[in-house]
């Protein structure tokens, strides 16, 4: 390329910054060596390198490396990067330089990410993220695998490094080079770091993708979360559809680990079609009690009415209570050491008043700090199921299935059902690994 050609290719390019980096480029490359020029196509695929970088992904001994990293350095574009003690491409030509490398030669850019998720791949956690971003690009099954392994570990323990893995990944969504999996993966983790962030477009690719190749878990994660998307912005109807595509695919297989998301759907299926499960009625002295088993109904997909949380404050609650108590299909009766509450003596009256008209049922429970079956009670009462709590935090599975059943009767419904026994056995599991830890 002679001096007139790099002229006529830099006024091609004016007005627009993307064409005149692409111009410059060229003329660049094509005044280098090809030695030279094949280094800095390399060191563009990492986001820095150093010698030892340089040497692994060229394939080349210490000396080399070492000769044209000191080369490489003269060039403006490649500048300092002393959080590393290395060296990087300014941002906008390491970018131009991937996506050129990607257009004109795609195998040595697969072989060089390779290389570089090979070398990465053991130390910090900037190194995991960085052998993650290199292997979602050379094997994006593997890649998509470690990146959902590498969520697992980091989401409780410390989810700063989450989104700063976040970073790197914005590269490779926007370069379009990813594998339908690969992608689809991406995606599903911006929309588990990034919640409320405009992301209902990641979500619904993420959902089509994993249903056009058959990745039925994953694509209930990606529908769920869309879900949540379409219900924060009160479009529910469409919020009721995902979550019923969820649903199905569950019906058809539940992966033991997706019982939150399980319980989640019917929660929120629940709570968009306005229907509650059970009207906690409890005096308040016992309320801390009380939250902490309404938190464990939750999780296992039953909407209890309590309160606390339902109670619209600045309107009359008389009317909200008997409203309540005039819906759901049973009422759990709290009793503890603290005996009944005035105004749940009235909740207790409505209650049997609903189970003699509509047939609603009424189950006592037992708080731990109860010691029997309380005498107290309305006769009427005193006629219904009894269930004694051992604890109000799960750490006795058999009552608190109990109670699950009370509530729902005998027949709850086999997704219901589902998600209760997955849950109690992921709490035994739980129990035993922190068992063993110890």
């Amino acid at each position: 390329m002679n001096f007139e050609d790099n002229i006529k290719l830099l006024q091609a390019a004016q007005g627009d910054s993307q064409r005149l980096a692409e111009a410059t480029l060229e003329i660049v490359l094509a005044a280098l060596s090809p030695e030279l020029s094949g280094a800095l196509q390399a060191v563009a695929v990492p986001h820095w390198f150093d010698e030892e970088i340089l040497g692994a992904l060229l394939q080349t001994d210490k000396l080399s490396a070492e000769r044209i990293s000191a080369q490489l350095r003269l060039l403006s574009m490649v500048e300092s990067f002393p959080l590393r003690s290395g060296w990087n491409i300014t941002k906008d030509m390491r970018i131009v330089l991937r996506r050129r490398l990607a257009r004109t030669r795609p195998e040595h850019l697969h072989l060089l990410s390779a290389r570089a998720a090979s070398y990465f791949e053991k130390g910090d956690s900037t190194r995991q993220t960085e052998a993650i971003y290199h292997r979602l690009l050379a094997f994006p099954d593997v890649g998509a695998a470690e990146l959902e392994r590498f969520y697992e570990s980091w989401r409780e323990e410390d989810r700063e490094v989450l989104q700063t893995l976040g970073i790197p990944l914005d590269e490779l969504i926007m370069d379009g080079l990813l594998e339908p999996v690969a992608r689809a993966t991406v995606l599903l983790f911006f929309c588990r770091i990034r919640p409320g962030r405009g992301i209902e477009n990641q979500a619904r690719e993420a959902s089509n993708t994993f249903q056009s190749i058959g990745y039925s878990s994953a694509e209930v994660e990606a529908r769920h979360c869309l879900g949540k998307i379409l219900h924060d912005q009160g479009r529910q109807d469409e919020a009721l559809k995902e979550f019923e595509i969820c649903k199905n695919i569950m019906l058809r297989q539940l992966d033991p680990s997706q019982v939150s998301i399980l319980a989640s759907c019917l929660v929120y299926e629940k709570g968009l079609r306005g229907s509650y499960d059970v009207f906690l009625s409890y005096n308040s002295k016992d309320r801390e009690a009380v939250i902490s088993v309404a938190s464990n109904l939750m999780q296992v997909g039953l909407r209890p009415w309590l309160d606390e949380w339902d109670l619209v404050r600045n309107k009359p609650w008389i009317p909200q209570l008997t409203e309540a108590l005039g819906t759901v299909n049973c009422t759990a009766v709290f009793w503890g050491k603290n005996g009944t509450g005035p105004w749940q003596e009235k909740e207790q009256d409505f209650a049997l008043q609903m189970a003699v008209q509509r047939g609603r049922g009424i189950v006592i429970i037992l708080l731990p700090d109860a010691v029997d079956k309380p005498g107290e009670l309305p006769g009427f009462l005193n006629s219904y199921p009894v269930l004694k709590l051992v604890a109000t935090d799960r750490s006795e599975t058999h009552s608190f299935r109990n109670l699950v059943l009370g509530i729902m009767g005998e027949k709850p419904g086999i997704l219901q059902e589902r998600a209760v026994d997955a849950f109690l056995v992921a709490e035994v599991q739980e129990r035993q690994r922190q068992g063993l830890q110890r």
